[in-house]
């Protein structure tokens, strides 16, 4: 390394050590310097995350003062200070991007910042100056600075940095991992305070005042500008310069509010609090508007705060005492309203003093609005009837004003409150009235009235009763006839004739009775009483035939009565009815004649359809086996008054056949009844319909069919008897009961049939036990698995379900299936389908049912398998966590559950990515862990393989600590392997690996030149000066016009080669020659590297011995650390002499 050593006349340095051919030239007093930054303006530096600064060309000097220690030069300062957080080594990694020489010092520790700008004057001195804590003057852009020794949390060092090379740079501060200790990354040295304001209101809104605002960064007291952040509210007013003061509007909606103060040097502090959150009383329960014959109601006051108490008052004031007052309620009573007092009440809620901060700011006021309306009656009267062009008074209730009075409708005069009616047209009016406007309930009600022309009407029939009547032969029917007129009004008919009269029809029928008709009853006259009615009787003659005789009977005025009224001759009103006079059985005798076995009963000289003789409703009955029948002869239709019995009754009839039908039995499974004749000779013969019957009788229904008949023949005598059979249909029970599937330890279940009406059967089958009144036991146990077919057989002689009845029934029963399974433990979210399968497939399954029907699987992320007895869970469906798995195996009475839990880890991802880094060192350390992606699960294992280049290589922890990287040729490359389990060490679950190349850059420009080439020695070659740590590849160029001349190729060659006659021309004997060797990065992860030496041009080939150079190195520092003089000799230095 090359060491700066501080000096103070560094041209006599130079020509010294050309005489004494010792050491390197130094050319630090060839370099610019502009105007710098100073002590007492050094900024906070804290390296716990990397720190980039510009670095400063052509800004002078430090200041004088303070002890530099090993810095010969301080151009381009650059002041800071770090704070300690916890106490311990810190190894900071300065680099310069490009590469450009850079040195520094660190002093410290301070006691407090400060402290700190106190020792500025003499900053390195000792005591409360501190001390040198660390030194670089070294010619590389590459600086450890290493914080050690004792210090405490609160502790200050202060470094200054120079740019050496004055070149334009990016200054890089990187913590190194070997550190202990840590920076204080809050630079709030005085602490920002400030004042909190009581809440206050401002309109509606409420606001906070936050004063008296100082302290910060130590520049800030007093000094820049504050930055406000609120939330919660908007800044309605600020002051940013010390001290600060922000006064904060809270939003409509927020109680709660935070101030964020910012100085301009990044410290920052918080300030919160809240205010009472706004309360806005308000009314319920308000209706209408509302009339006053509605019922009371309440308004109540909601949200009032406590314990403040208001007051409620009613605008524009309390008519009748409608409003009563009670705390926060309100009764409204709308009857109490006076009338003519309707219209809009407010009923007004104002804060007490005191409830700014609660209530609306400014005090809070409230109101509900109540429409009250009077009610007034709309009704009124007026007679039914009027007469033409005569008026009619229409008068309005008590109450409502004109305004609100309206009469309306055909004939109607509306006179305001009142209003009056007429019409000279007859007919039917309707008249309204309308009680509506301001301060009212609107309301209408209406009247009809009749205009009559009030003249005499041609009275018109309204009715006659009966309107159709029925009598026996020569009866009696009473009428009752009523008129009245077209138009309502009656015509007096008091004491009048009206005739009455009855003419056959319809043969003789007529349509109007004053034509003049031979009327074959009547007329007869009835009187007319005051009502408009008239009542009276007509005897109609006797009906000796055989049919019913129907009549006209009408009713009309006489002639003289017509006249005696005034009426018109077109006047001639009448009414009509119809009467039936049935004929009489009185006298009518009967004969008897014989069919077969059939008595016939007739009536002489009339049809059988208007005679009935009973009992047998027609003309003809059975008589069995009877001797005599009394008869009764109905005429049919005619009401029973008009029947009468015959002259003859009873009628002596002759014996005849007799048929029975035995029970119901069966055969061969088809019903058969047995017929029996009786009271006949005994020779018999027989049909039937709906089955067959044979020679004696015994009838068998046609399959299907059980209603039917036989009809019996007396062979001797002819008659014949008819015999009805039914039966009910053969009764084909079935076997009802539990029929499973059962369980091997299913209880014991019963059997029995239906419809059970018959004797006694027999169960018979596998498990059963027969039982009396056709029930029966199935026990599984005793059946075993399987399918059994259970057999119920009828009792011998059981006509009733037919001959030899057998039928069966199915019952399965299933055996205890095994429902475990095996599950494991554990998987990853990725592996989807895990099969679920039953450790014993299901065997003996009942007939129509499925393997998945006996399993049912279910669960988190459980599908249930169709067809089969399986089931797959999806570790994706589930998601992470854990989850239980249950299967129920069997049937229901009989179910076995069986249930596991899998715990589900999240994937693993060891995506790690290729990195090329770039190391000033042949020894250091890389943070494995900045090989991952965005979604790498950390926690895993890494091993490292070389691939190419020099190195050794171990892993401690994230680290990989390399050692030995070569750098003559600078790519050195290992593979990284990396490996990571979700859940470590359960074998492989959520397993991932991955691989990258890292590449590690190594770069040494470093040449080590002899200080001065004679111009009689052959072009020297600048490449055998390098070291076994040189990096090849790079180089050279020079410089003839100092360190910050142009360097270029025209005294050098690129490969390294001087020109030494070139170089003697461009800066004569005892010139210097500037020569450069630059090795350009070759990964692209640094920047290109350059090493630069000064030589001497001479003719001096040779070289004086030194004497007694022990002497003169007693002042001389060790160049390891730059500032420790040497006490241990020998030792091997370079130096520079004054």
């Amino acid at each position: 390394m090359l060491t700066h050593l501080p000096i103070s006349n560094k041209t006599s340095a130079i020509f010294s050590v050309a005489m004494i051919c010792l050491g390197l030239l130094v050319f630090s007093n060839f370099k610019v310097f502009a105007q710098g930054a100073t002590c007492a303006e050094m900024d906070p530096l804290c390296v716990e995350s990397n720190i980039t600064f510009a670095a400063g060309v052509n800004t002078g000097n430090a200041q004088s003062g303070p002890n530099y220690g090993c810095l010969g030069t301080q151009p381009n300062p650059a002041w800071y200070y770090m704070k300690i957080d916890e106490p311990g080594t810190i190894n900071v990694l300065v680099t310069a991007t490009p590469s450009t020489d850079i040195d520094f010092v660190l002093w410290g520790p301070f006691s407090s910042y400060g402290t700190a700008q106190s020792a500025c004057s003499a900053m390195g001195s000792g005591g409360a100056f501190g001390n040198i804590v660390d030194c670089d003057y070294s010619a590389s852009a590459a600086l450890d600075v290493n914080i050690t020794g004792s210090m405490s949390a609160g502790d200050v060092f202060v470094m200054l940095i120079t740019n050496f090379g004055n070149q334009p740079a990016q200054i890089d501060f990187e913590k190194l991992p070997t550190s202990s200790g840590s920076t204080d990354c809050d630079f709030c040295l005085t602490p920002i305070t400030a004042n909190i304001g009581n809440c206050r209101c401002q309109g509606s809104n409420r606001i906070v005042t936050v004063s008296g605002i100082i302290g910060g960064a130590p520049t800030q007291t007093p000094g820049a500008n504050y930055i406000y952040d609120v939330t919660g509210g908007t800044i309605l007013s600020q002051t940013t310069s010390a001290p600060g003061s922000v006064t904060i509007l809270l939003n409509d909606d927020e109680v709660s509010w935070q101030l964020v103060v910012q100085d301009g040097e990044n410290c920052m502090e918080f300030f919160s609090g809240s205010c009472t959150e706004l309360v806005n009383p308000y009314f319920t329960g308000v209706t209408g508007p509302v009339c006053s014959d509605e019922a009371a109601f309440t308004v109540t006051l909601l949200n009032e705060p406590s314990p403040y108490v208001g007051t409620i008052s009613i605008l524009p004031s309390n008519p009748g005492g409608v409003f009563a007052v009670s705390g926060n309620n309100v009764t409204v009573t709308p009857g109490n309203l006076p009338a003519g007092s309707g219209g809009q009440y407010q009923i007004v809620y104002s804060a007490s003093a005191g409830q700014s901060l609660q209530l609306e700011c400014e005090g809070y006021v409230t109101y509900a609005a109540v429409t009250l309306l009077n009610s007034y009656s709309a009704s009124f009267t007026v007679p039914l009837t009027t007469c033409v062009n005569a008026p009619v008074s229409l008068t309005s209730a008590a109450g409502p004003t004109a305004a609100q009075s309206v009469w309306s409708g055909p004939g109607v005069t509306d006179s305001g409150i009142n209003g009056t009616f007429s019409s000279s047209t007859p007919g039917v009016y309707t008249i309204v009235h309308t009680i509506s406007g301001a301060g009212v309930c609107e309301i209408s009600y209406s009247q009809t009235i009749i205009v009559d022309d009030c003249v005499s009407d041609c009275p018109a029939f309204n009715t006659i009763e009966p309107a159709v009547s029925e009598t026996c032969s020569a009866g009696t029917v009473d009428f009752t006839i009523s008129l009245g007129t077209t138009d309502g009004t009656a015509t007096s008919l008091n004491g009048q004739t009206l005739n009455v009269a009855a003419i056959t029809s319809p043969s003789n029928a007529i349509d109007n009775p004053y034509t003049g008709v031979a009327w074959n009853v009547g007329p007869s006259s009835f009187s007319m009483n005051s009502v408009g009615s008239a009542f009276g009787s007509i005897t109609f003659p006797a009906n000796n035939g055989c049919d019913v005789v129907e009549y006209q009977v009408f009713a009309w005025l006489t002639n003289t009565t017509i006249t005696n009224l005034g009426l018109p001759a077109t006047c001639r009103p009448f009414v009509a009815t119809t009467v039936k006079v049935w004929p009489s059985t009185s006298g009518r005798s009967v004969t008897v004649s014989y069919s077969e076995c059939t008595a016939y009963f007739t009536v002489p000289s009339c049809p059988t359809t208007m005679y009935a003789v009973t009992p047998s409703g027609a003309d003809f009955v059975d008589v069995g086996s009877t001797t005599s029948q009394a008869i009764t002869i109905n005429t049919y239709g005619a009401p029973a008054a008009c029947a009468s019995s015959a002259s003859n009754s009873p009628v002596a009839v002759t014996n005849q056949l007799t048929a029975t039908a035995g029970s119901c039995g069966c055969s061969a499974g088809s019903r058969q009844v047995q017929v029996t004749a009786a009271t006949g000779s005994g020779n018999y013969a027989y049909s039937a319909e709906g089955g067959t019957v044979n020679g004696s009788g015994l009838f068998t229904f046609s399959t299907g069919v059980f209603s039917g008949s036989v009809t019996v023949t007396d062979n001797t005598t002819g008659c014949q008897v008819n015999v009805p059979i039914s039966c009910a249909p053969l009764i084909n029970p079935i076997i009802i009961g539990s029929k499973g599937p059962f369980c091997l330890d299913d209880p014991i279940s019963n059997l029995t049939i239906t419809p059970n009406t018959i004797n006694d059967g027999t169960f018979s089958g596998p498990g059963v036990t027969d039982g009396a009144g056709n029930t029966a036991t199935f026990d599984p146990s005793t059946a075993g698995v399987g399918s059994h077919t259970i057999t119920y057989t009828a009792a011998t002689g059981q006509t009733a379900i037919g001959c030899a009845y057998t039928t069966t029934t199915i019952i399965e029963v299933t055996p205890n299936y095994d429902p475990t399974f095996l599950l494991q433990t554990n998987a990853c979210i990725d592996d989807g389908n895990i099969a679920l399968t039953l450790s014993t497939a299901p065997a003996s399954i009942p007939s129509g049912v499925t393997a998945d029907e006996i399993a049912d699987w279910y669960g988190d992320g459980v599908t249930d398998g169709v067809g089969n007895a399986g089931g797959t869970f999806n570790t994706l469906t589930a998601g992470v966590g854990v989850h239980t798995i249950c299967v129920d195996v069997g049937i229901p009475s009989c179910l076995a559950t069986y249930c596991q839990t899998i715990e589900i880890y999240p994937a693993a991802n060891a995506t790690i990515n290729n990195q090329q880094v770039c190391v000033t060192g042949a020894s250091g350390s890389f943070t494995l862990t900045s090989l991952f992606s965005s979604t790498t699960t950390p926690g895993g294992t890494y091993t490292v393989t070389p691939l190419f280049g020099g190195g050794t290589y171990t892993i401690s922890g994230d680290e990989l600590l390399y050692t030995n990287l070569a750098s003559s040729n600078p790519i050195n490359q290992v593979q990284i392997t990396y490996t990571v389990e979700t859940l470590a060490g359960a074998g492989g679950v959520c397993l991932s690996t991955d691989q990258a190349v890292v590449t590690f850059e190594y770069n040494e420009p470093y040449f080590d030149a002899p200080s001065s080439f004679c111009t009689a020695e052959p072009d020297p070659d600048l490449t055998l000066y390098f070291n076994s740590n040189t990096t090849l590849g790079g180089f050279f160029t020079a410089s003839a016009n100092g360190p910050l001349g142009t360097y270029n190729n025209a005294l050098i060659s690129s490969a390294g080669i001087l020109d030494m006659s070139a170089a003697q021309a461009a800066v004569g004997i005892n010139g210097l020659i500037y020569i450069r060797y630059t090795v350009p990065t070759i990964s692209g992860a640094c920047v290109d590297v350059n090493h630069e030496q000064v030589v001497l041009i001479t003719e001096d080939c040779t070289c004086p011995d030194i004497q007694d150079i022990q002497a003169n190195l007693v002042n001389i520092c060790d160049p390891v650390d730059d500032f420790t003089p040497i006490t241990a000799f020998p030792v091997t230095v370079t130096v520079y002499l004054d």
